[in-house]
């Protein structure tokens, strides 16, 4: 009965907010009376059916929440040991900043979600279908297609340990930006991802370095505790190991693009959905009435600090917050 406050709570915020609130809103507004070339196909054509049918953009900012948020609802409702704190985790940034911003990649989030749930019953084709449906919405959903092939082999604790230390080498020489410098050189390589990082590199905006910042470290403290627990919280090993190399690659991959924060931000969240995962079975890692709820209340806290520290950020146009009806 708790999650049906939460659901309409979260909904209503979304579904009926005005079109001001979020800082790519009305970018998308003009993207939907007219869309770019390059723009994915689905939101190409998701928009010429809501104007077909005389809708605004209002309506076509709904339909969008509503298929981005009913499919990871529906995966934490089948996936996670506690859908309310699944829900919890995801009202976060999750939800403010992909669900309420980036409506794209928002969508592209909730399919690889469904592809997890595929993943965790070991159905490696329906995965691989629900990752090509997100590529329709967010190119960058291609990235979780390596995944199929990685689960399949056991992240044991030294393979773990030795990956991280790899990658905490390759982040501090600055290997990414090695690689994307001599790419540079070659024209017409048709990779966006790649134009978009070069696009970025001169770009003082975007281009943060994330390698020496409490980002990376809260990540890193993240990733050992999912380490450290993991083997206490009575999960399957097929669940648990998805969960060791989902945990780990997000964190893999920020470092390894962290002198670009936005594309190391971005290509690493789909890795990360594995968090809200872990989280949902947090409680499980201990025993006893009173550990338990600490255990929750730490969920709960960790959630609240991933609002305040979106809420917070400047000009990002989620607070005040204001609705169709204001």
């Amino acid at each position: 009965m708790a999650l049906c406050p939460v659901i309409i709570f979260l909904s209503y915020i979304a579904i009926f907010r005005d079109i001001s609130i979020g800082t790519d809103t009305l970018n998308y507004q003009s993207l939907f009376y007219d869309p770019e070339e390059d723009l994915e196909i689905s939101y190409r054509y998701l928009s010429e059916w809501v104007d077909y049918f005389d809708g605004e953009f209002r309506v076509f900012l709904a339909l969008f929440f509503i298929i981005a948020f009913s499919t990871k609802l529906y995966t934490f409702a089948k996936s996670s040991y506690s859908t309310l704190l699944a829900l919890v985790i995801y009202s976060g940034m999750w939800f403010l900043v992909y669900d309420m911003n980036g409506i794209r990649q928002g969508a592209a989030l909730g399919l690889v979600c469904v592809a997890y749930y595929f993943l965790f019953k070991n159905d490696t084709l329906f995965s691989f279908i629900f990752i090509c449906l997100a590529m329709l919405f967010h190119s960058t959903s291609i990235i979780f297609i390596p995944f199929l092939l990685i689960v399949r082999f056991k992240c044991t604790k030294k393979l773990f340990v030795l990956i991280l230390f790899i990658s905490l080498f390759l982040a501090a020489i600055k290997f990414t930006e090695i690689i994307i410098s001599f790419l540079s050189h070659f024209e017409n390589m048709g990779i966006r991802v790649i134009d978009r990082a070069m696009s970025y590199q001169n770009n003082q905006q975007f281009n943060n370095e994330a390698f020496f910042s409490f980002k990376t470290v809260s990540r890193l403290i993240i990733l050992a505790l999912v380490c450290f627990l993991i083997d206490r919280m009575g999960l399957d090993e097929q669940r648990k190991n998805i969960i060791l190399w989902g945990m780990l690659l997000s964190v893999v991959i920020y470092l390894l693009c962290s002198q670009y924060e936005l594309i190391a931000t971005r290509l690493s969240l789909y890795y990360r959905l594995s968090e809200i995962f872990f989280f949902s079975a947090f409680p499980m890692a201990f025993k006893g009435r009173s550990s338990k709820i600490i255990a929750v209340a730490i969920v709960c806290l960790y959630a609240s600090l991933n609002i305040y520290q979106t809420l917070a950020l400047p000009d990002n146009n989620l607070y005040p917050y204001k609705s169709i009806f204001s």
